[in-house]
């Protein structure tokens, strides 16, 4: 049977942002819930170390205050963890939002938690196709590299592991692979853009509120200022999981004989 049309950038992009906009109180709901604690748990370790600056930290270490030091190295683990857990939570709640089914904020997490291992076991593997591609040869390994991009949401979307999920993304882009290649180059430029924008608007909010505040302000401001930043990008990279939902269902559509997968 002949496959269907190729999906467009276009089209992609309108069905992710409606896909996002239907979505859009869970998104934030996803997101406050893995940046808020993060913040929280800086501020607390600011409050305890007294390390809130680079100064600071600098004078820490000078003075091998190795506790102090933990604290805040730990916090700020901590804080990138849940940023890093709430961008993948958005994958399986969009995902679900766009088959018509929900999930809570807590499913989410729960869902990307217990895929997390998997889907690092399988971008393992696919490291290691795609060095062994690159030794011998670079085009080859850099195909590979193409043709496992979507391998990050056969897991997250299908469950799928390993060599399973790496065939299921080489399988859909096998016939549109660089139309494909092209559509999530050009959204992931365009989330660098809209990135890029978020922190021009955010500093220009920042700069005058801290003259108003005078000087740098408290660890809480600080994580406010922060917030300002990283909620407006964290929707940004939402709309890019909703480009890349809607992309890897349209392609498993257009290819009956990849139809297999999850609606």
């Amino acid at each position: 049977m002949k496959p269907g049309p190729a999906p467009s950038f276009g089209v992609l992009s309108r069905d992710g942002a409606t896909l996002l906009r239907g979505a859009i109180a869970q998104t934030a709901a996803i997101l406050a819930a893995g940046l808020l604690p993060g913040a929280a748990a800086a501020i607390l370790a600011y409050a305890s170390t007294g390390i809130d600056s680079q100064s600071a930290l600098n004078a820490a270490i000078h003075e091998n205050s190795r506790l102090a030091i933990a604290t805040v190295l730990a916090a700020g683990l901590f804080q990138k963890a849940l940023a890093a857990l709430a961008l993948l939570a958005l994958v399986p709640a969009l995902g679900e939002r766009d088959a018509g089914r929900s999930l809570s904020t807590r499913q989410a997490y729960r869902l990307a938690w217990r895929r997390l291992p998997p889907l690092l076991r399988t971008l393992a593997q696919a490291l290691w196709r795609v060095l062994a591609g690159l030794i011998p040869l670079l085009l080859p390994g850099l195909r590979l590299a193409l043709r496992y991009s979507l391998a990050h949401l056969a897991v997250l979307l299908e469950g799928l592991e390993g060599r399973s999920a790496l065939e299921r993304s080489a399988a859909l882009l096998e016939r549109r692979l660089w139309r494909a290649i092209a559509c999530l180059a050009a959204a992931l430029l365009a989330t660098m853009v809209l990135n890029a924008a978020c922190a021009l608007a955010a500093a220009a909010f920042i700069a005058p509120a801290r003259s108003l505040l005078g000087g740098g302000g408290s660890a809480i401001q600080g994580q406010l200022e922060v917030l300002a930043v990283e909620l407006p990008q964290g929707f940004a990279a939402a709309w890019l999981a909703a480009f890349s939902i809607r992309l890897y269902r349209d392609l498993a559509r257009a290819d009956p004989s990849q139809a297999a997968g999850r609606p």
